[in-house]
């Protein structure tokens, strides 16, 4: 048996919203109503029957506001699928899973027709994977993970990332470890050889920091703010990831156990002891 070193390229986890895709707006409050009458038609050309659009419309006003109120002081994520299905139940109007997905496509389409890919991202995305950096996705999002896909595919963005996690599927929001923890585990890395990229400094940058992560701060406009975390590393676009990833270093050490000639690498996630760790794996069995 020995131990050979063994160089490989890091691990890269990207937020989403304003870092992989920018958005003109990420407040999706001022703009329920024309998300509402969307769905409103659907049911519509469905042949449902209906109540009022305003009385429908201030149900889902009521209902969005009350679950990003819950969210905040809970400090979980949005559950857009539960709230159109209390809303629903109260109405006597449909309520199965597979026709709520099919109006919270419609309810996701004013916020998709906001968003930009960033530009040159695919260069950027086939130099990193052509090197063989393992990507994944970590986004805050109250909206359905398959919706989310979707958009991925039509911006060709989906093929470059196996592991996506959104928080409406686990439940926490960044940043919570347990979201981070859950893309280590997809990615089988360990924290500390990892980097993180996104645009929040509370959120992204806080919740990666904490867990030993490298962090980069993507600051598309404006000065460095002077109040929160310190990110490692800030760019102003994507395209500069490259440049930067060779002169923080690239590639991390991995230790590999050779028994009988066949290599077997050691268990990357090793179970860090203590109060904040116990709260993250439980939050996190909970809530997938």
């Amino acid at each position: 048996m020995y131990f050979p070193k063994v160089t490989r390229p890091r691990p890269i986890l990207f937020d989403l919203g304003d870092t992989l895709i920018n958005f003109i707006a990420t407040n999706p409050l001022p703009y329920i109503e024309e998300c509402t009458r969307l769905v409103y038609q659907r049911m519509e050309q469905d042949g449902v029957q209906l109540p009022r659009f305003k009385s429908y419309y201030r149900q889902i006003k009521h209902r969005s506001y009350l679950a990003f109120a819950w969210a905040e002081l809970r400090r979980r994520e949005v559950d857009l699928i539960g709230a159109m299905h209390r809303v629903h139940c109260d109405l006597r109007l449909p309520a199965d899973w597979e026709y709520l997905m099919l109006l919270a496509d419609r309810f996701y389409i004013p916020h998709k027709q906001l968003g930009k890919a960033e530009e040159n991202i695919h260069q950027v995305l086939d130099q990193l994977t052509a090197v063989g950096h393992p990507l994944a996705i970590v986004s805050n999002t109250m909206v359905p993970g398959p919706l989310l896909d979707q958009h991925l595919f039509e911006e060709d963005l989906l093929r470059y990332f196996p592991v996506r996690i959104y928080s409406c599927d686990v439940g926490v929001r960044k940043p919570h470890s347990a979201i981070f923890r859950a893309a280590l585990r997809g990615l089988n890395a360990r924290p500390q050889d990892a980097i993180f990229i996104g645009d929040k400094l509370h959120l992204d940058v806080k919740g990666a920091h904490l867990l030993g992560m490298t962090t980069i701060l993507k600051l598309r406009k404006g000065p460095m703010p002077w109040r929160g975390p310190r990110p490692d590393h800030v760019v102003r676009h994507l395209q500069e990831l490259p440049e930067l990833l060779r002169a923080i270093g690239a590639q991390y050490v991995d230790d590999v156990v050779v028994l009988d000639g066949y290599p077997a690498p050691v268990q990357p996630l090793s179970k860090h002891p203590g109060p904040s760790y116990a709260r993250a794996a439980r939050a996190y069995r909970l809530h997938t």
